[in-house]
């Protein structure tokens, strides 16, 4: 069996990159449009960039505004919100404990971008479909950067 994957153009990537190189100190977040492919493969279609609204520069939480009003105008259309993105400035691009202790939702795409000197990666999660309430492991999604 094929290792599930998360397909995002460069484009968009590279639009969260430059987002996440602004808001340091701080943790970038925000949201994730697409569909999931008849393979499995998570294909973003398109990136909402989100007010951090957490306190502090280690945490993000995504403008709940911003959450529902996407909701509402996704419902009964073809893309709808398959994940979300947030920043680890001067951490790693992997789940932390806090990532999951607040996964709640199954299926759900996290990418993950950590910055160390200067250098920005990504790697890409999903909430198992499967799994126990949290804390729990993430699935390791195959990031695919389309051109």
């Amino acid at each position: 069996m094929t290792q599930a994957a998360l397909s995002i153009a460069a484009t968009d990537l590279a639009l969260i990159e430059d987002e996440v190189r602004r808001v340091l100190p701080r943790e970038a977040c925000g949201l994730l449009l697409g569909r999931e492919a008849a393979d499995g493969t998570l294909l973003v279609s398109e990136v909402v960039p989100a007010e951090n609204k957490a306190e502090g520069t280690d945490r993000f939480e995504i403008d709940p505004v911003l959450l529902l009003r996407l909701h509402r105008e996704l419902r009964g259309g073809p893309a709808g919100i398959i994940g979300h993105y947030h920043s680890h400035p001067g951490g790693a691009a992997v789940p932390s404990a806090t990532d999951q202790a607040a996964s709640y939702t199954p299926g759900f795409a996290w990418l993950i971008l950590a910055m160390q000197d200067g250098h920005v990666s990504a790697a890409a999660f999903r909430h198992p479909q499967d799994a126990p309430a949290p804390p729990h492991a993430f699935e390791t999604l195959r990031l695919v950067i389309r051109p």
